[in-house]
């Protein structure tokens, strides 16, 4: 009689742990797996970001979410990546702010260049209300991604595969290769460039074949994508501090139960320290490196670029607000 008590009172506990599991949501029982994707390579600070995200995400979630990554635009490039959230096809990416302006245009005012004077001012921008105001703007977009937090991008020159440029009239009829960005097209050609959009996997053999003279980027981009073998001449404009955006699929992001959306958000934010912090570091190494392989780099006064482009200004009144300009100028 006891034996049967005793199998009965299992056989009803086991029902009832059996039915807790079943009764348990789905996203406690299975593991959510992200494909995180970006443009460039694995020595980059947008790769070293995604991977500290990545594995910080599965310590602090005990592994309930996991992040592959997809370097080298092994899913597409930026405009790409930021199309693909609206159709779901991408799910976790960073990309540079002037990419995601096409489809945002109120950001447009963070690409304008010469505004940021560091990359501190940058950083204070971008993690003040303005930043956050942004944010906000990306959600409503209705193109289906979310603003986790905001990355560096790094400083921006313009490097040249014929000749290096020493001055402004050096720039003058050059072909250089830009973003499809209304304020990076109109900048250029305020230099007298010949401003050229042209998508990012495209450069490299472009330079090599001569259907461009150029392009203008962060040194740390330069050297990570090899565009110094085609392009050996780096002309330290420092016209821009660019920013860049790290973002998940809002469709993505409404899926996670509320626990899991703090600590992927709460990590973004680590992520983006990290990503800074490397940013630097490596930035301060790379001209040396650039250096030792060949590269010439020269300083062109950066006064007479500095003029040229703040009468670009007025032309964008109609997507990039004046207060939005002040308070980027006033922020210390």
């Amino acid at each position: 009689m006891k034996r049967r008590s005793l199998i009965g009172a299992v056989v009803v506990m086991a029902a009832v742990m059996a039915g807790g599991w079943l009764a348990m949501p789905a996203h406690a029982q299975q593991k959510i797996v992200i494909k995180g994707q970006h443009t460039l390579a694995e020595s980059h600070p947008y790769h070293l970001g995604m991977a500290f995200f990545a594995k910080r995400i599965a310590e602090k979630t005990n592994g309930r979410i996991q992040v592959d990554l997809f370097p080298n635009g092994q899913l597409g490039f930026e405009r790409d990546a930021i199309e693909g959230f609206a159709v779901g096809t991408t799910q976790l990416t960073v990309t540079s702010t002037a990419a995601l302006a096409s489809f945002v245009q109120e950001i447009q005012v963070l690409d304008l260049w010469f505004l940021f004077r560091d990359p501190g001012h940058m950083y204070r921008v971008l993690d003040g209300p303005l930043g956050d105001r942004f944010k906000d703007r990306v959600a409503q977009s209705g193109k289906g991604m979310r603003v986790l937090s905001w990355w560096d991008g790094g400083i921006r020159d313009i490097y040249t595969n014929k000749k290096p440029v020493r001055s402004l009239e050096d720039l003058k009829g050059m072909k250089i290769r830009t973003f499809e960005n209304p304020i990076y097209v109109e900048s250029l050609r305020a230099l007298g460039a010949l401003a050229t959009p042209m998508a990012f996997g495209e450069v490299y053999s472009a330079l090599q074949q001569g259907v461009i003279d150029g392009a203008e980027g962060a040194s740390l981009t330069y050297h990570s994508v090899k565009h110094h073998e085609p392009a050996p001449y780096l002309s330290l404009t420092h016209h821009t501090y660019g920013a860049s955006v790290f973002m998940i699929s809002e469709r993505l992001w409404g899926s996670l139960p509320a626990d899991l959306q703090r600590a992927a958000q709460e990590v973004a934010y680590e992520a983006r320290d990290f990503q800074r912090k490397e940013f630097n570091r490596l930035q301060a190494e790379v001209l040396d490196i650039l250096k030792g392989k060949g590269v010439t780099i020269v300083t062109p006064p950066q006064e007479p670029f500095r003029q040229a482009i703040l009468s670009t200004y007025p032309k964008f009144e109609k997507v990039v607000s004046k207060e939005a300009i002040e308070q980027i100028r006033s922020t210390r």
